[in-house]
Order: C-alpha cells, then structure tokens, then sequence
C-alpha cells in the first residue's frame, strides 16, 4: 500500500484520458455517475473529494452551457466538480488576446500540475494560467484551506492506526509461534486486528477519494 501524505491534495502530473463509455442520454445530470467514477470522486479543479456525497458535486461544463448549446450532452465536455468550484466557474469563458492565460486549465487537455500545485493545505500557482484558476475559483477560500488542514490530520491519523494495528497483528503472530499465547486467544486478537484495519482502510478511502 503506498498514499500521499496529503492524501486527495496533489495534482495529476499528466492530462486525464477517459476510460466510461456511457451512452447517450438527454439530459447532462444523467451522466453524473460516470463523470463521478471517471474523476475518483474528486474535484477535476480543487482536488477535494466527495467525502460527504456526491450531493455537494455537480456537473461541469467545462464550454458553458450559454456558448457552447451544441455541447451541453456531450460527455467529452462533462466533468465532475464541487459546488463551490462549479458555482465560482459559472458561464465563465475567455475571450480577446489574453484568452489562452485566462482560460481555466482542462483536465483531459493539460497536466493539472504543471499549472497548479499544493502546499500541504494551500494552493500555489506555477504558471499565469493557474493564478488566474486558483484566484478565479478562490481555491484557498480560508475555509477550504481549514478542511484540507482537517482532512490531512484525519487521514495522517487512520494511517498511523492502520500501521499499528498491522504492526500488532505481526506481534499476535510471533507470540502464538513462539508459544506465549494460546490460539485462541490469538484468534480473537487477530480477528479484531482485521476488522480495524479494514475499518481504517475503508475509511482512508473515503478521505482520499480513491483505493489506494
């Protein structure tokens, strides 16, 4: 098993290709469960992932609807976003000389990270194209910084706890071989090793947004 230490909050060092193939429905929403398993349910622009239900995340267009009528139902153009981020990104479309530097960076166009990266909680830009995304959709709104701050601690947690309860797991072992324990004894114990460990890593991935 290999995470990040902070956890969701890393940009994707290269652009995403898309792997669901759903159909052909008639209204955008309908295609919220694909974008949802095709962007491991986390924001294509903040990186947050849908910890609390997909309920808070909608559907982005990444041409507004407004512009681009043609593309509304079209899946290429979908992706799967927060609502904050989703609100602050609007019909919002670059035009005129600079539109290239004032356009937000597409996903399955670019590497997000080569415009975009964290430190720990915060988000620094590396290019005129990323400040103009992170200031555009207020990616270190103090309060979103405040939850990745808390998401970090929580998943720097389970994983600590997920290692311990592994660690005591291989100690239950040793004993019952060396005969310091009986084996039932070290059944029940391992039986409820298991049980936190998996407890924990069902837990890292909801925090994390992915398996790991």
């Amino acid at each position: 098993m290999s995470t990040r230490s902070n956890g969701p909050f890393f940009y994707p060092k290269s652009r995403h290709i898309r792997s669901e193939r759903p159909g052909n429905f008639a209204r955008y929403q309908q295609y919220k469960p694909y974008l949802q398993k095709e962007f491991e349910r986390k924001c294509v622009y903040c990186r947050m992932p849908d910890i609390w239900g997909p309920q808070n995340f909608g559907v982005d267009h990444y041409r507004p609807k407004k512009q681009f009528p043609d593309l509304i139902t079209a899946y290429s153009n979908l992706y799967y976003c927060c609502n904050p981020c989703n609100s602050r990104k609007g019909q919002y479309w670059p035009s005129g000389a600079r539109a290239k530097e004032l356009a937000v960076p597409n996903p399955c166009e670019y590497s997000m990270a080569s415009h975009l990266r964290y430190n720990a909680e915060t988000i620094d830009a590396k290019t005129t194209q990323g400040a103009f995304t992170r200031d555009l959709l207020d990616l270190n709104d103090p309060k979103l910084v405040q939850q990745r701050k808390l998401m970090i601690k929580m998943i720097q947690i389970c994983q600590a706890n997920l290692e311990e309860s592994k660690q005591m797991k291989k100690v239950i072992n040793r004993k019952l071989k060396k005969g310091t324990i009986s084996a039932s004894h070290a059944e029940k114990q391992i039986v409820r090793l298991e049980g936190l460990v998996a407890e924990m890593e069902e837990t890292l991935k909801q925090l994390i947004g992915t398996q790991f």
